[in-house]
């Protein structure tokens, strides 16, 4: 039987209790003699079958597969930010690599859809095979331009390029919304290789 809302809540505060006691042994390395950690729930990563299920339109079986993994690791990111209280720059720093993860996958699945699906050379540039996208009517203006403003969030990664620190940068909101732009992209794909079959 599911907890109630109260009881999640108990749990929660007596697991935070035992984590301050624990905490000024965790910025040291684990002693010699301890031979376990604190348990990670499992059950909220997908199965990399799982993730790979949902690109049947990626032809490359490896990029496929890295793909899943790469999405186990935004599953952990996720749990994250949902579930503890991360604030500052360190949870703008975890949301902004969030970013720059989704935004890889999208770069890479736009990739190898163009390679495959698009009668035009792929390029290198994530902006180049976007623009293919829309050339060959696969995506609209408007899609265009979410995908590309998803770019240019990920193109912030260059830290010496960086003119002001990044502080007060990064919010959830950026988080889901590079997360709905890689949902947006896969759906849209997967629409356009059905249509095919």
């Amino acid at each position: 039987m599911p907890l109630s809302s109260a009881e999640i809540t108990e749990k929660i505060l007596s697991m935070n209790k035992l984590i301050k006691e624990l905490e000024p042994c965790f910025g040291n390395r684990i002693p010699e003699d301890i031979f376990t950690s604190i348990r990670f729930p499992w059950g909220i990563i997908h199965t990399t079958n799982e993730y790979r299920k949902f690109f049947p339109f990626i032809k490359d079986d490896i990029l496929k597969t890295n793909v899943a993994y790469t999405l186990q690791l935004t599953d952990v990111f996720k749990w994250i930010i949902r579930w503890f209280n991360l604030k500052g720059v360190a949870k703008e720093m975890l949301i902004k690599t969030g970013v720059i993860i989704f935004t890889c996958i999208q770069e890479a699945i736009t990739y190898d859809f163009v390679y495959n699906y698009v009668s035009e050379q792929v390029n290198k540039k994530y902006k180049k095979n976007l623009d293919k996208l829309l050339k060959f009517e696969i995506i609209t203006q408007d899609q265009f331009d979410v995908f590309d403003k998803c770019r240019c969030m990920r193109d912030d990664i260059h830290l010496h390029r960086l003119v002001q620190p990044e502080i007060g940068k990064y919010t959830l909101i950026d988080y889901n919304f590079a997360g709905k732009c890689i949902n947006d992209m896969k759906n849209i794909f997967l629409e356009y290789y059905r249509s095919l079959a």
